[in-house]
């Protein structure tokens, strides 16, 4: 019967490392000869908490998208909204218009009627 064995980092207690030469998550060598944190330590620490870092912001990112696409909705909700508003009042002005311009007309032939008439009896 053959035996897996899993390698554990010597220094974190992280699993599952078979054929890494180094630990992914603290830099440790996995040699398994006693030695140290590897010369690459730092550099593998500091990969692993830039990738963190980057799943962080490409998560608030998608976070922000979100937020913004429903704060864009709502304005133009809002605009829309108010356009209507202002549609809606000028085109009851217009109308208001329309008959003010009709009334001042039909006003304008009357007085011109009454002047005629006015002249021909004067005249």
């Amino acid at each position: 019967m053959t035996m897996i064995t899993t390698v554990t980092c010597p220094n974190c207690d992280a699993e599952d490392l078979r054929g890494a030469r180094f630990c992914p998550h603290c830099g440790t060598g996995l040699g398994g000869n006693g030695v140290g944190p590897a010369v690459h330590a730092p550099l593998v620490r500091l990969l692993t908490e830039v990738a963190d870092l980057q799943r962080e912001m490409l998560r608030q990112q998608e976070k922000s998208r979100r937020s913004q696409g429903q704060q864009f909705q709502r304005a133009i909700a809002a605009q829309t909204e108010s356009l209507q508003h202002t549609l809606e009042h000028h085109s009851r002005q217009s109308d208001r218009l329309q008959a003010w311009q009709k009334w001042t007309a039909g006003l304008g032939a009357a007085v011109l009627m009454l002047v005629i008439i006015v002249v021909q009896i004067a005249g």
